[in-house]
């Protein structure tokens, strides 16, 4: 039995970010992903995007600590 494509792509990632894989513009793009955003690779969560008024209520709330 093959596994899945989610799988595949997850297993691919996982090995980028323990640094494995050729050096590339998407490696780098899946490790900013990984270690800066600490995004999970396997989370089929849906994408949250903040929009501009939750962006300056977090700015404004981040001056006043």
């Amino acid at each position: 039995m093959s596994r899945s494509p989610g799988v595949v792509h997850t297993d691919k990632v996982l090995d980028v970010l323990a640094g494995g894989g050729a050096p590339s513009d998407l490696s780098a793009s899946w490790r900013r992903s990984g270690h800066l955003h600490a995004l999970d690779p396997a989370s089929r969560l849906p994408s949250y995007r903040l929009d501009q008024a939750d962006i300056a209520a977090a700015h404004n709330g981040s001056a006043n600590s």
